[in-house]
């Protein structure tokens, strides 16, 4: 799956082999600050866990 890194400045995406691993090159590359929207898919890495939060996709 490809995600682009949420940011006010440079694009930035990467590929995931899932949304757990998505969330977490998430939040190191974006220091916790940005989110990610997929581009193959509709499946959000939320910022900060916001409303789409990532516990209740892996329950």
């Amino acid at each position: 799956m490809i995600f682009e890194l949420i940011n006010p400045s440079d694009k930035c995406t990467f590929e995931a082999p899932n949304l757990k691993i998505a969330a977490l090159v998430t939040c190191v590359l974006g220091n916790g600050q940005y989110c990610a929207k997929g581009i193959e898919n509709d499946l959000d890495v939320p910022f900060r866990g916001g409303s789409g939060n990532l516990n209740n996709t892996y329950k």
